[in-house]
Parts: structure tokens; C-alpha cells; sequence
């Protein structure tokens, strides 16, 4: 019981919410879910959604509920406080193109929402899909590199941030003292957390030796930081006093999960997909071509290792009758899953848009214009776009040469 209050204290607190009044107020799981595919439109398929009256969006639009154990446990407490509250008038919504490619999604929505929710899975011609996909990698590449470059540029302020915060506040002191052109850039929450998160670790293996937090301090510093000038006998000394020793930072060690992403090439690394489901089906079927649905479900459940994100499985991430009946098998009922082409949402989004609500009370939407999308989606969700969204999903790719 402690453990699970800790976590309901947590989860109010991380929402702003009062936890008396968390647990007090009734909040609902959605009723209608976008489960992908990434890069297809879903993005601009909720945006559209969020104008529906009976519609109530999730804060977030992504929330990576269903596609992780935490929907088993800890328990859906920090997963419902991202709706609002229960209003009989209107279906609650979220959208997590991940879903689809899940290997454990479709399961546990069947076993938490039931027949009581509509499945969504917007679709788009595969090859499109794909190059859309590297696209969006591209631009957070490149965004990456930028990032490492002025973690570089402001080593000596990250450094004296944290130092002054202390162990248990680097983060704050992260988001309180470092310089705005930092501050800006996409990546810095995510790299704040980060730091906190690390010598948080840190702490709590130099408490478990007997140590204390400042030692725990000092080694992520010693660990993550170096001088320029290797003539300085105390580097983090005059670093942190202010010195005019340059600091570097060493961001491919202290900050992995920002930086470690690569680009690769599109038809190389589609050619050693297309490689592997071959081999795999000889090897452990004895055919090249699935001969049904269910036999290309068994190919994608025993071939793919599925990897989060934006993670280069452009062939995969296409096949979507596959991952359909694998759905299917996870106990999703046909008749509750919609499919919408991505096409059709372009060209007649007032068709599209009725034949996703359907159970609800119809709606004439005022203004479908790309221009009207972007403004609601900058309203909405403002960080897409940072992070890489660059409206892809919802505008024709070219064809890579």
C-alpha cells in the first residue's frame, strides 16, 4: 500500500494536481484511440479530432500507455489524470501511432477498454510512409548535432549550474541558471531530466556505500566533464569558480540517449529489411511470400525485434494488415477498428473525420484548411514540430533518388 501511495503521490503531483482531489474525480479511459501508423497523418487526424465538441483529447498526444507493463503496473493512475474530467457528454481521446507496431499494445487494450473503444489506424501508401519516416529522422539528426554542438558551446555554464544546485536539484538548476540559447532548443528538457536522473543514480549507489551526495556530485562531474587547457592542475575547481579554462562536454558518454541516434542510408537499410523477413521466413516457415494474414502475423511476431521511435523499420512500420491481425489475435474486435486511408483525410476530411466518429453525434467541421491544421497544432501540441514534426504525415513525400 505505501509503494502504490508513493506512486499515486507522484503521478498528482507530476499532473499539478491535488491528490485528494485525483482520487475524488472521476476521469475515463478513452473511448476512441489512434493506434498509428507513424507518419501516416495522425498527427493532423487528432488535430481534427480536437475540434469535435463530444471529443475530449488526452493533454498529450502521444501517451505510450498501452505499449509498456506500466498499464499493468504500477496501475492506469498517472495515465488517467491526462484526460480531463469524466464528462457524460463526450468520449475521451488519445493518440499513439506506436500502438500498431506494439507487440503488447492491441493486447492490453483489449483486456483494459474492451468493445467500449473505437481503434483507429490511418494508413498511407507504404513507400511514401517510409520516406516520410526517414525525413523526420533527418531533421531530428540534425537537431541532434546541433544540440551536441551547443552543449559544447555552454559546457562551462552546464557545469557550474549543476554544481551549485547541488545533488538533489541539478535539474531545477538546469532549467533555473543555463544560459536561453540552451534553454530554447528542443533537446534541453529532455537533457535536464537526464542529468538529474543520473546523478540521482549516482547517490544512491554512494549512500549504499557509504558515501554521501556530494561525492556522487563531483564523480558525474569528474565522469562527464574535461578541461581544454590540460596545463590545469584543478580543472573542475577553476571550472567552477568561474576560471577562464574552456570545459567540454562529453555527450556521447553523459547524454546517450540524446545523441546517439544515426541516419544511415534509406535503400541499405531497406534492403537489409527486406534480407531479414526473407531469410527468417525460409528458415522458420519454409516459404518466401506469407501465404495468409495469419501467417504474416506469425512472420512479424517471431522476425521483429520492434524498436520505440523513429528507429529506421521502414519496411515493417508498412505492413499494416499484419500488424492488423495480430490485433486481431491480441483480442481487438474487427467491427470496433476503423481504417482510414490517408489519402481520403486530404482530399474529403469531413468523410474521413465521420467515418472515425461514427458513434458519436456528427459534426460539420468550419474550416479543414491545411493552414487552419497547423495553427490548431501549434496550439495544441506546440513541440511536434520541434521534435522533427515537419507535417509529413499529412503532405505527400517525394520519392528519395
Amino acid at each position: 500500500p505505501a509503494h502504490f501511495a508513493r506512486i499515486a503521490r507522484s503521478a498528482a503531483r507530476a499532473e499539478g494536481v491535488n491528490l485528494v482531489a485525483a482520487a475524488t474525480t472521476w476521469r475515463c479511459f478513452p473511448s476512441l484511440v489512434i493506434i498509428g501508423a507513424q507518419k501516416s497523418g495522425s498527427t493532423a487526424l487528432a488535430v481534427h479530432l480536437t475540434r469535435h465538441p463530444s471529443i475530449a483529447f488526452s493533454r498529450d498526444k502521444e501517451l505510450h500507455f498501452f505499449d509498456k507493463n506500466e498499464s499493468l503496473c504500477p496501475g492506469p493512475l498517472s495515465y488517467l489524470l491526462k484526460f480531463p474530467p469524466r464528462d457524460d457528454a463526450k468520449a475521451t481521446a488519445e493518440a499513439t501511432p506506436f500502438y500498431i507496431a506494439s507487440t503488447e499494445a492491441c493486447t492490453h487494450m483489449a483486456a483494459q477498454l474492451g468493445r467500449r473503444a473505437t481503434y483507429v489506424l490511418i494508413v498511407r501508401e507504404p513507400v511514401a510512409r517510409a520516406y516520410s519516416e526517414y525525413q523526420m529522422k533527418h531533421r531530428r539528426v540534425q537537431g541532434q548535432d546541433g544540440f551536441e554542438k551547443a552543449l559544447q558551446a555552454h559546457a562551462g555554464s552546464i557545469l557550474r549550474c549543476v554544481a551549485e544546485a547541488g545533488p538533489r536539484n541539478a535539474t531545477r538548476g538546469l532549467r533555473a541558471c543555463a544560459p536561453s540559447e540552451l534553454q530554447e532548443l528542443a533537446k534541453f528538457p529532455q537533457f535536464a531530466a537526464s542529468v538529474g536522473v543520473q546523478i540521482a543514480r549516482k547517490a544512491k549507489a554512494a549512500k549504499q556505500a557509504g558515501g554521501d551526495d556530494r561525492s556522487a556530485l563531483y564523480a558525474w562531474l569528474k565522469a562527464c566533464f574535461w578541461v581544454a587547457d590540460e596545463g590545469t592542475t584543478e580543472p573542475l575547481a577553476d571550472l567552477i569558480g568561474g576560471g577562464r579554462v574552456a570545459a567540454r562536454f562529453d555527450a556521447p558518454q553523459c547524454f546517450k540517449e540524446g545523441t546517439r541516434e544515426r541516419l544511415g542510408d534509406l535503400g541499405a537499410v531497406m534492403r537489409d529489411e527486406v534480407a531479414l523477413f526473407h531469410d527468417c521466413a525460409r528458415t522458420h516457415f519454409g516459404w518466401s511470400v506469407p501465404p495468409s494474414m495469419d501467417a504474416a502475423a506469425d512472420l512479424i511476431t517471431k522476425c521483429v525485434r520492434v524498436r520505440t521511435g523513429i528507429s529506421a523499420q521502414y519496411l515493417y512500420r508498412g505492413l499494416y494488415a499484419a500488424q492488423l491481425q495480430r490485433c486481431l489475435r491480441g483480442g481487438i474486435t474487427k467491427s470496433d477498428i476503423v481504417v482510414v486511408d490517408q489519402d481520403v483525410l486530404r482530399r474529403d476530411p469531413q468523410r474521413a473525420l465521420d467515418a472515425v466518429a461514427h458513434r458519436l453525434p456528427r459534426h460539420t467541421y468550419q474550416d479543414l484548411s491545411d493552414a487552419s491544421l497547423k495553427a490548431e497544432m501549434d496550439r495544441r501540441w506546440p513541440d511536434f514540430e520541434k521534435n522533427g514534426w515537419g507535417g509529413g504525415g499529412g503532405a505527400p513525400a517525394p520519392r528519395p533518388p
